[in-house]
């Protein structure tokens, strides 16, 4: 639970989200660390200030990788247009997120052309339980799992293949909604509790 991506418009709405977050983290004493991943994010950063720290993503990753500042545990690493990193890019800030106990933000735009990641920041908003978005018109997941899975109910007949599919879909919704039970007591705990704790994933 320390990755958390968030679709929002750009703008107003943005700016909410984001200042949002970030205050909940200075209240609770972490680091905020902002890693614009395009020149309107960086710009964005610069005009509405929503962090200690803001680096371009490619630098930002790049001092991190090589140690060249640390983050506390507990502290939040906002990516603002993060589906323009690349998939190398998203897939060491995910896994850094895991090993080092901090939090990740990854907020893309949804009015606004999608990078080179979308498809995997979209496959991570659709698919994680804790996911969150704004303003999603249709009201349901547009994920790859998603469409398949109505593909395959509306099939009388199902293939060797697709059999397959619809019993590795069905152990995934299992293991969904048994992660729902077991979190779901945790996150009202979380909020119960007035001191903080060193796992910080469930505070997003």
């Amino acid at each position: 639970m320390s990755v958390q991506p968030v679709r929002i418009n750009s703008g107003d709405q943005k700016h909410a989200v984001l200042n949002g977050v970030a205050l909940a983290a200075h209240r609770s004493g972490r680091q905020v660390l902002a890693l614009p991943a395009t020149s309107a994010a960086i710009e964005f950063a610069s005009s509405y200030r929503y962090s200690h720290r803001t680096e371009s993503a490619a630098d930002g990753i790049g001092k991190l990788h090589h140690k060249q500042f640390r983050l506390e545990p507990g502290a939040l690493v906002i990516v603002d247009d993060a589906d323009h990193l690349t998939a190398e890019q998203l897939t060491w800030l995910i896994r850094n997120a895991g090993t080092t106990n901090t939090q990740l933000l990854l907020a893309v735009s949804q009015n606004a052309a999608g990078g080179q990641s979308r498809y995997l920041v979209d496959a991570l908003a659709d698919n994680l339980p804790w996911s969150t978005g704004r303003d999603n018109a249709t009201g349901g997941s547009l994920s790859a799992m998603s469409r398949v899975a109505a593909h395959l109910n509306d099939r009388d007949h199902l293939s060797t293949t697709e059999r397959t599919a619809a019993a590795l879909l069905a152990c995934r919704d299992e293991r969904v909604e048994s992660y729902r039970e077991l979190a779901a007591p945790l996150k009202f705990r979380s909020h119960a509790r007035a001191s903080a704790e060193r796992d910080a994933g469930l505070s997003l």
